[in-house]
C-alpha cells in the first residue's frame, strides 16, 4: 500500500471519529475538554493495521495531543484528520523497507532535556 493510500485511510479514519466523537457529545455541541481518552478508546484497535507495532492507550492519548498542538502551532488551516495522519505515520508507522525503520527526534532548543538528550547522542555517536 503506497504512503498516499495510507494517508488517505487514516485520514478517513480520524475523520470517521471526529464525527462519532461529535454524535456522542451532541448535547455540548462535541465540546469534551478530555477528547483525546475518547479518541483513544474508539481508535486503539482501528489504527493497528497502520503502525509498527500497537499502542497503549496512554501513547495513544500522547500521540493525539503532541499531534494535536503540532497542527496548532505549524499549520491551523490545514484539515486536522489528514495532519493526524501524516504525523502518526511519519512517528509510529513502519518504513516501506525494514531497514529504513530509524529513531525520529523532534526537539525544542530551549529545553534543556532536549539538549541533554542530544549531547548524548552525540557522544554515543548515533545517527539520529
Amino acid at each position: 500500500m503506497s504512503e498516499e493510500v495510507k494517508v488517505a485511510r487514516l485520514a478517513a479514519l480520524f475523520k470517521q471519529t471526529g464525527e462519532a466523537h461529535h454524535q456522542a457529545f451532541l448535547q455540548t455541541d462535541g465540546a469534551d475538554p478530555e477528547w483525546p481518552i475518547w479518541y483513544s478508546e474508539y481508535l486503539q484497535d482501528r489504527l493497528t493495521p497502520y503502525l509498527a507495532a500497537p499502542l497503549t492507550r496512554s501513547r495513544l492519548i500522547f500521540c493525539l495531543i503532541e499531534s494535536d498542538d503540532e497542527h496548532r502551532a505549524a499549520d491551523p488551516d490545514a484539515p486536522w484528520p489528514e495532519y493526524y495522519a501524516r504525523r502518526f505515520l511519519e512517528c509510529l508507522g513502519p518504513a516501506e523497507e525494514p531497514s529504513k525503520d530509524r529513531l525520529s527526534l523532534y526537539y525544542f532548543d530551549g529545553c534543556p532535556f532536549c539538549v541533554r538528550v542530544l549531547r548524548a547522542i552525540d557522544a554515543l555517536g548515533l545517527d539520529v
